[in-house]
């Protein structure tokens, strides 16, 4: 067994409203495709729990500084952020080569 993952990136405006959408591996500019999120297989990763908002954390630059980007080690939320993102994953079973 082994897990998958996707992001969900979204880029803000400064009224805080989204601009941008994009799914992408935990390097931003790696594109992936939308999960199908509506199957149970699916779940938002919300460790770092009380530190997120439903899952989300942010950034204040995403391709800045470690310590302004998704790099710094921690996972955090803070609303002023024009970066946020959520991993998703989900159990994938893995077979052998005899099927099993």
């Amino acid at each position: 067994e082994h897990v998958d993952e996707v992001f969900e990136y979204v880029k803000l405006n400064g009224q805080g409203l989204p601009v941008k959408t994009w799914w992408a591996a935990e390097n931003h500019v790696s594109l992936r495709p939308k999960p199908d999120t509506s199957s149970d297989d699916w779940s938002i990763d919300c460790a770092g729990w009380p530190f997120l908002e439903d899952g989300w954390e942010s950034c204040a630059n995403i391709a800045g500084s470690r310590s302004y980007s998704f790099n710094s080690g921690r996972r955090s939320f803070n609303k002023i952020h024009y970066f946020q993102r959520r991993r998703w994953v989900r159990s994938v079973k893995s077979f052998g080569a005899d099927g099993i």
